[in-house]
């Protein structure tokens, strides 16, 4: 346990979890049970991820990748009348922080003598305090151009997705508060939570679409999109009420209701340019917001799962369009993209091998959960190696549809090194299971 006590007042300083600055942390709530680290968030000059971490008898303090090493003991507290010492680290810090972004974090002890007592009849040992520097992660650049389609899509009710089935769902005004409690540094708050809770409902379909059905190997400006396959997948969606005859499930792409497919292509043919648009800046905001969002640890969360594909109605042979590496991204345009998943397998996805992905992926912490959502693979992620941290990847399940379910989802453009391919059988389902470890974060954030 740990809590901030000495730093610079005139800075505008807010933890991730909403409460006080003092606040001893780790606190006990949804994100904390779900493996994310209590981030500072410094007005204006960037990031601050502190994760503790137990290394046998040493406790230490993950810093932004810099490790308060604490000596054993250090901060703890011994009471004589228990019959047996019990000790329990609770260390309370001291954080300077200059106008580059850089900043100390140290330890404060309470005494300067060797050893005293609070009078009842607890002993505290003191040792040297250590202390650490490092740099504050930067906020991540949002462009008021995009918010301000952002917001023109909210007007027309295309963002968020209207009437979420069931129990689920959250109102603006939910949304709004916590859009405060996380992105309290800026002045587009709403908006980013907005694009992070949009992806965890029935948009979430547009999204993927419009992004792994680009033709990335094309350099156009946006890139070219397979238009047809498109048509096709959102005719062909039966999931839940998501399907061309619901209302809001085509109102996510601009569209009204439809009962062929040749209505879809009609519909998709004079909405396809700003779909395309709403979906790249949706993409951008979203990038920004899930950098903004704290760290998950590895210690509490050491492995992550994904069930693949996306969609019952891509199948297989639209796994392999959903990375860069794959050769059909460079056209032509026209030429479906999809490759028989054995062929992408064969030439992409060996030990060794790297895969990039074009668009957002959500993951789970449990295999369990992911097998529920799989149509064939199951993705296991490692982290690299030396890492407290998960990079690029973080937990959004406070701002989703369905606080039930544990829900972390990497950005686009992430790297993996293939590990391991195995075809197994797992509760009487025939899975691809794909062994990937995160590659060293290129970006910082």
């Amino acid at each position: 346990m740990w809590r901030l006590v000495d730093w610079d007042t005139q800075l505008p300083l807010w933890f991730s979890d909403g409460q006080p600055i003092d606040t001893q942390r780790p606190i006990s709530d949804l994100g904390t049970r779900g493996g994310l680290s209590p981030r500072l968030i410094v007005d204006n000059l960037g990031f601050l991820d502190l994760t503790e971490v137990h290394l046998g008898t040493t406790t230490a303090l993950d810093a932004n990748g810099s490790m308060l090493r604490l000596i054993p003991g250090l901060g703890s507290s011994c009471h004589p009348d228990d019959g047996y010492y019990s000790t329990e680290t609770r260390l309370e810090l001291s954080l300077q922080i200059e106008e580059d972004g850089g900043f100390t974090l140290s330890v404060i002890q309470p005494e300067d003598n060797e050893s005293a007592s609070d009078g009842e009849g607890y002993i505290y040992i003191h040792t040297p305090s250590p202390s650490v520097s490092g740099k504050l992660r930067p906020i991540p650049a949002i462009l008021q151009d995009d918010i301000s389609f952002i917001k023109s899509m909210m007007e027309k009710k295309h963002v968020p997705y209207q009437n979420v089935p069931g129990p689920y769902g959250k109102s603006i005004e939910e949304i709004e508060v916590l859009s405060k409690m996380f992105f309290p540094f800026s002045n587009y708050n709403l908006e980013l939570a907005v694009c992070v809770y949009d992806w965890t409902t029935g948009s979430f379909a547009r999204n993927v679409f419009f992004k792994i059905f680009e033709y990335t190997g094309i350099p156009e400006t946006p890139f070219p999109l397979d238009l047809p396959s498109i048509a096709e997948q959102i005719y062909t969606s039966n999931w839940g009420t998501y399907t061309p005859e619901d209302k809001d499930y085509m109102s996510s792409f601009m569209m009204k209701p439809a009962e062929s497919l040749s209505d879809v292509q009609k519909q998709l043919a004079n909405v396809s340019t700003k779909l395309h648009k709403l979906s790249t800046i949706e993409n951008r905001v979203m990038s920004a917001a899930v950098q903004a969002l704290p760290r998950t640890s590895i210690v509490s969360t050491p492995r992550l799962y994904s069930g693949q594909v996306d969609m019952r109605q891509l199948g297989l042979d639209h796994f392999g369009i959903e990375f860069l590496e794959c050769h059909l991204n460079q056209g032509p345009v026209g030429d479906p993209l999809k490759i028989p998943f054995a062929r992408f397998m064969e030439s992409y996805v060996t030990s060794g091998k790297t895969l990039t992905t074009k668009a957002f992926w959500s993951s789970t912490n449990t295999m369990d959960l992911a097998l529920k959502f799989s149509n064939g693979i199951l993705l296991i992620f490692n982290p690299p190696p030396g890492s407290w941290v998960w990079d690029r990847v973080t937990l959004i399940t406070p701002l989703s549809a369905n606080e039930a379910v544990m829900e972390y989802t990497f950005l686009p453009g992430t790297q993996f090194n293939v590990q391991s391919v195995d075809c197994t059988k797992i509760k009487n389902k025939e899975v691809v299971v794909i062994t990937l470890q995160l590659a060293h974060n290129r970006s910082g954030a």
